[in-house]
């Protein structure tokens, strides 16, 4: 039995991007309607259908929502807003972080999610969803896909972590984060190796996990969710583009 007395929701939801600006007056697409709500509302909507209550939700200015979630203002960056959101969680052992752009997020994904995640006992959980599945339920979407040895996948829109560990190994796992942003500084510190096996597609999630507990100093666990639903959790609307694909989607339904 789950247990999401000790799990506080994170909605991530200050990301702005210019063309919905431009085609909608406000340039954020948290706040974008989809079957007359707003893209964070189904986000909420399907984590509190998982079971969880209270939670977070970092936006542009600090207040209550309507839909009673706290909100917070954000950082500079996504980590600032992250570890903003990460203390004022108060005592919660873990954080449930969801990004606010998920139109179609089904409830039992997140709690499918959850009890893997909270039953691995890891300080990093992280989904990914196979490609195939996700080009099924949402043919022609763009999307970010790696190969690995187990086959190709899309990453997942959620993190589940140990609020203490995120907090106490903070410095490390941003500073790696800020590596993905240079492909060769990520190589130095990976290693050419790894950077080979991983651009051949030979690299195995287990040895992403080892990789990962050693570098983040962190128990980490990547969880493969190949259910029926999976791919709502890998099918965003952070741009205009992917947001009119949902419209046009539901349009023809």
């Amino acid at each position: 039995m789950l247990n999401t007395s000790n799990i506080m929701p994170l909605i991530l939801a200050a990301g702005t991007n210019s063309d919905f600006l431009t085609h909608s007056g406000q340039p954020y697409p948290a706040m974008a309607m989809y079957r007359n709500k707003h893209l964070y509302e189904w986000v909420l909507a399907a984590i509190r259908g998982a079971g969880l209550r209270g939670g977070l939700m970092i936006t542009g200015q600090d207040g209550v929502d309507p839909n009673f979630i706290r909100t917070l203002r954000g950082g500079e960056t996504m980590a600032e807003s992250l570890k903003i959101g990460l203390k004022e969680a108060g005592n919660a052992e873990y954080v449930l972080i969801a990004t606010a752009d998920l139109p179609d997020i089904a409830p039992h994904a997140v709690r499918f999610f959850l009890e893997d995640a909270i039953s691995s006992k890891a300080d990093i959980v992280y989904p990914v969803v196979p490609a195939a599945l996700c080009e099924k339920a949402y043919p022609g979407m763009k999307r970010t896909l790696v190969r690995f040895r187990e086959g190709v996948f899309t990453g997942g829109n959620l993190f589940l972590v140990r609020r203490q560990a995120m907090l106490d190994n903070w410095e490390t796992i941003t500073g790696f984060l800020e590596l993905r942003k240079s492909k060769w500084k990520l190589a130095r510190k990976l290693g050419l190796g790894v950077m080979a096996k991983m651009l051949c597609g030979l690299l195995s999630l287990a040895e992403v996990k080892t990789i990962a507990d050693r570098l983040l100093g962190a128990k980490t666990k990547v969880t493969i969710c190949d259910f029926h639903g999976a791919a709502t959790i890998g099918a965003d609307a952070d741009t205009w583009e992917q947001y009119m694909r949902f419209i046009n989607r539901k349009l023809e339904t």
